[in-house]
This record gives structure tokens, C-alpha cells and sequence, in this order.
């Protein structure tokens, strides 16, 4: 679904009421991941700001869709499977990050150590194939590189976001022309 919203008009605040819809009325619950991506480092801060301030009524709405369990993250914070599993998790992360033409040229898809618990235990093959299956474009060491004898999973921040699929919002994306 897209909205043409002018600048003021309240954008962060549809995005917001979204969030908690979604999670209230199509997934059920009140936990999961959302994903808030922005144009620019104005952008950035200024949503930043205004999720983690709780007195501020973006974060309130957000508050009330997960019964005060709110974790705002940004994409260098750790991250684990705990919690998204007990908290809605909502990370702010800009346009510039996300978008490359090749998979390797993003950070988010080298390995950081801080993200745990999305992909299987190490040497449990039989879960690392069938997660695989499942989601096939997932970061893979491949045979014979040194690290796997098999296709075992990468866990960086990449792969962790392809397994949860998190609600992802667009902000304030300029009209390319």
C-alpha cells in the first residue's frame, strides 16, 4: 500500500498507526520486528529521536501496540532471536544502507558477531539445509571455501532480517525522475 503525503502532513504518524495495526489486527500479536527505513541523515535523527522518546506520541503509539515492549535499534546495536521473540523491535536504518547492486557491497551482509540466535546451531546440517529450502537467497559459506564442508548459513544482520521478515516501512523516499 502506498500514501502521497506531503512534508508535515504526518507520515511517522501513519507509519506509527500502521505498526499497530498490523501487528494487532493481521499477525495478532504484539511482538516482531519492523524494519523503518529513511531517505537521508536528517531523516535519521529525527525519527530516531522521536521512537526512543517515550513521552513523545510516536513512541506511545508504538508502546501501546506492544504493551510497553519497545526496543528501537539501530543497525550497529546487537541484535538477538530473544528479542524479537518478547519485544516489538523497531529498527531505524537509512535508504543508502539498504540498496546496492550487489549483495556484497552491504555491511549488513558481512558477518558482525552481534546478531545471534536467527540461524541454526553450527554443525546441525540437517537445519542449516532445510532453512535454505525455506528462504533460498540467504548469505551461504559454500563448500570448499574452507569454513563449511557444507552450505552452512552466515549470521549477519542481513540473514537475520530474511528470516524474521520483518514489517518494513518506507519514509519520506524522494520521487526518483
Amino acid at each position: 500500500m502506498t500514501f502521497k503525503v506531503p512534508t508535515g502532513g504526518g507520515k511517522t504518524f501513519l507509519a506509527a498507526n500502521a505498526v499497530s495495526r498490523v501487528l494487532g489486527r493481521y499477525l495478532n500479536k504484539n511482538t516482531g520486528f519492523v524494519l523503518w527505513i529513511v531517505p537521508n541523515d536528517a531523516i535519521y535523527r529525527q525519527t530516531l529521536n522521536r521512537l526512543k522518546d517515550r513521552q513523545h506520541p510516536y513512541r506511545q503509539t508504538l508502546d501501546r501496540a506492544a504493551a510497553g515492549r519497545v526496543k528501537i535499534f539501530e543497525k550497529n546495536d546487537h541484535l538477538d532471536v530473544r528479542d524479537v521473540e518478547e519485544n516489538l523491535c523497531v529498527m531505524i536504518l537509512m535508504l543508502a544502507s539498504a540498496v546496492r547492486k550487489k549483495q556484497d557491497q552491504l555491511k549488513m551482509f558481512g558477518g558482525r558477531g552481534d546478531v545471534r540466535g536467527f540461524t541454526p546451531f553450527e554443525g546441525d546440517q540437517g537445519a542449516h539445509e532445510a532453512l535454505v529450502e525455506d528462504i533460498p537467497n540467504l548469505a551461504c559459506y559454500n563448500q570448499g571455501d574452507g569454513i563449511a564442508a557444507w552450505a552452512m548459513i552466515k549470521d549477519p544482520l542481513g540473514n537475520a532480517l530474511r528470516i524474521i521478515r520483518p514489517v518494513v516501512i518506507l519514509a519520506r523516499i524522494p520521487q526518483i525522475t
